[in-house]
């Protein structure tokens, strides 16, 4: 029986330990709480969080949660969501990334004329052989198509002059050569 008292016994006081640690933890909670809600509600808290990220602390925190492996499992975890895919493809179809990238392109445009590298450059490709062999042809090309309409137009006009004579003469091809003048 005295095993049975002196077990019971034992039993209560890790049980009032219990309830009084749990009691404590519950004040010291309650006390550390209200002491931060008056520091966040006073100019301290603007002060404290000034001071912090000034300090190296809190860029070596940044750098540690960028830098970590959670970080990491994290962004590939969020980039691997539809609902991030959903997001990253209604930006890509907004008005704000055309507007973005048209403001770049004609940035980019205007820095580009003034830059003499790209003069070097186009003189450079304007005098590579396969350039000048290019614009040859395109040249020998384009003499060519302009030979043929010359000769399609004269043509049409030598056949317009030749109906002309023959209705001013009353001439038929077939009948021979035209009628001196004044016969």
């Amino acid at each position: 029986m005295v095993t049975t008292v002196a077990g019971a016994t034992v039993e209560l006081g890790r049980r009032a330990e219990r309830d009084a640690r749990a009691a404590a933890s519950d004040v010291a909670r309650w006390a550390t709480l209200t002491v931060l809600d008056g520091i966040l509600a006073s100019s301290v808290a603007d002060e404290a969080t000034d001071r912090v990220l000034a300090s190296h602390w809190a860029e070596r925190t940044v750098v540690q949660a960028v830098d970590g492996e959670q970080a990491h499992r994290a962004l590939a975890a969020a980039l691997e969501s539809p609902a991030v895919e959903r997001a990253v493809a209604q930006v890509i179809d907004s008005r704000l990334v055309d507007d973005a990238v048209a403001r770049i392109v004609d940035r980019a445009l205007a820095r580009l004329i003034d830059d003499p590298a790209l003069w070097d450059l186009v003189e450079a490709v304007a005098a590579s052989p396969a350039v000048r062999a290019a614009l040859t042809q395109q040249g020998t090309g384009f003499a060519e198509e302009l030979a043929d309409d010359v000769r399609g137009r004269s043509r049409q006009a030598d056949a317009q002059l030749e109906h002309a004579a023959r209705r001013l003469l009353h001439w038929r091809r077939n009948s021979g050569p035209l009628p001196e003048a004044g016969a």
